[in-house]
């Protein structure tokens, strides 16, 4: 590969401009009314789905499919009915994730009760909650709102490597991608030895040592624009952008080891 190709990469990887997102679609259609703010909002929820349900499992102690039961029902009657609604109006995309599980417990709360109640005096229709499923005041502290973040950033760089394996593999630049995955990828995330570049010269047909670096260079450069693109599908403007990113890489910093 010349020095035209390598110039060519980079500028395939390098950061685009703010993409369009899926709580862009939330919050205009929140502006309005009807059936469309309902459907994007819970597009929206259904990307966050898989830690949500994993949240409602530690928080409450409870099998997957109640969490599931918890999570369908959450959406029918607060979403589908458009309460929610009515609040994201006022909130910015980085803030959506704290006021969805704060609604998110609540709701589960106000389930669990009104079961309690029917289970033990039916006629009053109300009981208190069983000790420990009270709201906790400190709930930035609460363990499984920091498994949750954690969750929630795991899944937006497997989401990221994800498609930028794809784009590579799209733009015949598999090479890229087992570059990137030989020397970071696998090292940090599966604990694996790195590759010394000697060795993927040979193993990829590569000139040298010093066009894999470049490479290397490219794939980062891709990698981070991938990742900008799916945590900007959870924001709605570029300060937004900015704020989740530091907060995935403070996540990432402080409980990845936990």
């Amino acid at each position: 590969m010349d020095s035209e190709d390598v110039n060519q990469l980079d500028s395939w990887g390098s950061v685009p401009q703010f993409p369009s997102t899926h709580w862009s679609d939330v919050h205009l259609a929140a502006q309005g009314e009807g059936e469309p703010a309902s459907a994007a909002l819970g597009a929206l929820l259904k990307r966050y789905e898989p830690v949500l349900l994993a949240y409602l499992g530690q928080k409450f102690g409870v099998a997957d499919h109640q969490a599931r039961d918890w999570f369908q029902s959450f959406i029918s009657e607060q979403v589908m009915r458009r309460e929610i609604l009515r609040e994201v109006r006022r909130i910015e995309g980085r803030h959506f994730r704290g006021f969805l599980l704060r609604s998110l417990s609540h709701f589960v709360i106000s389930e669990i009760r009104r079961e309690q109640a029917l289970k033990r005096n039916p006629a009053s229709g109300f009981t208190h909650l069983e000790p420990g499923l009270e709201p906790e005041p400190g709930g930035a502290a609460d363990p499984a709102n920091t498994m949750f973040e954690l969750n929630w950033a795991k899944r937006v760089i497997d989401q990221a490597l994800a498609q930028m394996r794809q784009q590579c593999l799209q733009a015949g630049r598999e090479e890229v991608w087992l570059i990137f995955d030989a020397r970071l990828r696998a090292p940090l995330l599966e604990g694996a030895a790195v590759v010394p570049y000697d060795q993927l010269v040979r193993q990829l047909n590569i000139d040298s040592p010093t066009q894999a670096q470049n490479l290397l260079v490219t794939a980062k450069r891709i990698c981070l624009r991938c990742l900008r693109e799916v945590v900007g599908e959870y924001t709605s403007s570029p300060p937004e952008l900015e704020a989740e990113m530091s907060a995935l890489q403070y996540v990432l910093a402080n409980h990845s080891g936990g």
